[in-house]
């Protein structure tokens, strides 16, 4: 069979969802497809769902009369031309792969585009990091920052083990719910507000953007957020602020008040350095990913909803975080494609209280969150797959840490 290549200009995407596409593409295209500016295409593909998507179809219709057209959308459409294709969102491999081949063998050579009244731009695509799939089993994509990870595991420098008492102080205790059961669900949600996670990320945010120093008064010792070191001062124990942590904030004559809780920002130049003991100095990323864990213990933010896609925006650094069980599974699973945390403690089957946290951490820290635009609707993720018994060296070392 011969097959031509597409050279496919996509219509009414931004910028995340051309980068997608583009990844898409070359993951599924076996080499037929790849995503170009307008004057190079031989077929189209038009987003239905754009506000302007019917008009678009319209002009791309009229100035490129003889070439393929592909519709996506998220209602299916009767199309009255041949040479025309719908793909319904979320894209499913199988039905692109179908399309792809339909187009590629109805003529040997590939028909030239008429010449555009229009002058547009080529697309600059970005490569995502991604570049493996994940596996069931703890078969990771594999990033820049795995590769990294997997060395320091294999000559002795993983992250720190928790024992049983540590991990119920990260995770909680919480055996898993039935998502149809609406009581236990609503006991899922924790806000961030009534505790004083939600003041010292609040302050930290503010002092990042102000590039100045935050210093929360009212706890036990002061705590002293420098976020352009990235770095903490505070002098109270793990076990000191794990017990802050758990203590939803009260209005009333309480160690941990709305009252009492302060919060100062100060210029670097007017900053005391004198009364910072470095021996008490943390690293900030590690210090807000204790607290988030502490105050989630297995429930997730009230602005979180279950059945909606959240992502990974990076990867995270674990040599400097708390590795919790599964989070390196997790975040494997995350990084290929925006998943709803309801599918990811079902597929990947593990306890949903390890999901949870972990993402919660994520979050509060600012490396995931929820899916709000239109890019992460493009894709449908694919279905989990049993690993293969010849697993690699990643994968190895993610089951001794993860379990």
């Amino acid at each position: 069979m011969n097959m031509k290549l597409l050279n496919i200009f996509a219509v009414g995407f931004d910028q995340r969802s051309q980068n997608l596409l583009s990844f898409f593409f070359k993951q599924h295209g076996s080499g037929h497809c790849n995503l170009t500016g307008v004057h190079e295409a031989n077929v189209f593909l038009i987003n239905m769902d754009a506000i302007d998507g019917k008009t678009n179809y319209t002009k791309f219709r009229q100035q490129y009369p003889d070439q393929p057209i592909i519709l996506m959308g998220l209602t299916p459409l009767i199309l009255d031309e041949v040479h025309h294709y719908f793909l319904l969102k979320p894209m499913v491999a199988e039905q692109f792969i179908t399309i792809v081949k339909k187009i590629s063998t109805t003529s040997e050579k590939p028909r030239k585009p008429l010449e555009s009244k229009t002058k547009n731009a080529a697309i600059t695509v970005e490569e995502p990091e991604v570049t493996a799939s994940i596996e069931s089993g703890a078969e990771a994509s594999v990033t820049p920052e795995s590769r990294k990870l997997e060395k320091r595991q294999s000559t002795g420098y993983a992250a720190k083990l928790l024992s049983e008492k540590e991990i119920a102080s990260f995770v909680g205790e919480a055996e898993d719910i039935n998502f149809n059961d609406k009581h236990a669900v609503e006991k899922l949600y924790f806000d961030p507000a009534q505790y004083v996670l939600g003041e010292i990320t609040q302050a930290y945010q503010k002092a990042k953007q102000e590039q100045c120093i935050a210093v929360v008064k009212g706890l036990w010792r002061p705590i002293t957020i420098i976020p352009y070191r990235n770095e903490v001062h505070v002098e109270l124990s793990d076990r000191q602020l794990q017990s802050i942590c758990v203590v939803a904030q009260q209005v009333g004559e309480k160690v941990i008040s709305r009252g009492k809780i302060e919060v100062e920002f100060i210029q670097e130049n007017d900053f005391l350095w004198g009364t910072v003991d470095q021996k008490y100095i943390q690293n900030l990323d590690g210090f807000l990913w204790k607290l988030a864990l502490w105050t989630s213990r297995g429930r997730i933010p009230v602005d979180i909803d279950l059945n909606q896609p959240v992502y990974l925006k990076r990867w995270p650094n674990f040599t400097r975080l708390t590795v919790t069980p599964q989070s390196l599974r997790i975040a494997a699973y995350m990084v290929v494609q925006p998943r709803s945390l309801v599918s990811i403690t079902e597929n990947l089957n593990i306890p949903q209280r390890y999901v949870f946290s972990f993402f919660s951490a994520l979050q509060m820290t600012g490396l995931a969150d929820s899916v709000k635009r239109e890019a992460d609707k493009l894709i449908k993720p694919p279905t989990i797959v049993q690993a293969t018994k010849k697993s690699g060296l990643f994968s190895r070392i993610l089951k001794k840490i993860v379990g």
